[in-house]
C-alpha cells in the first residue's frame, strides 16, 4: 500500500500538493485520457471524486490497486516523489515505498 502522507493534519495546501501530484503522476504514467478514465472509475466506483483524493487517500490507494494490479506500486512511488517534488524534499534515494503505512 501507499506511508499516509501525515503533515500537521489535512488543510488546503496539503489537499492541492496532493492533487497535484496525483494528477501529475497519472497524467504522466498513463496519458490523459486514462488518467481522465481513471477518476471516472474511482468516481463510479468508489465514491471518490477527484477533490476528495487527498481525504479518501487510503480508499484512492485501493482503487488503484485495483485498476493497476502490479503498476500501482509503481504509479504510487511517482506520486510520492511528485509530492515530495512539490514540497521541494525530493531527493534520488528518499524513501517512497507507499503512500498509506501500516500506522494510522
Amino acid at each position: 500500500m501507499l506511508p499516509q502522507l501525515k503533515i500537521c493534519g489535512h488543510n488546503e495546501e496539503y489537499e492541492n500538493i496532493v492533487s497535484e501530484a496525483v494528477d501529475k503522476t497519472l497524467n504522466q504514467v498513463l496519458g490523459s485520457a486514462a488518467a481522465n478514465a481513471i477518476y471516472f472509475y474511482l468516481e463510479k466506483d468508489h465514491a471518490i471524486k477527484k477533490n476528495e483524493i487527498p481525504e479518501k487517500l487510503e480508499s484512492f490507494c485501493e482503487a488503484i490497486q485495483e485498476y493497476l494490479s502490479t503498476g500501482a506500486a509503481m504509479v504510487e512511488k511517482q506520486i510520492l516523489r511528485n509530492f515530495y517534488s512539490n514540497l521541494e524534499l525530493y531527493e534520488e534515494n528518499s524513501p517512497t515505498s507507499s503512500l498509506i503505512s501500516s500506522k494510522h
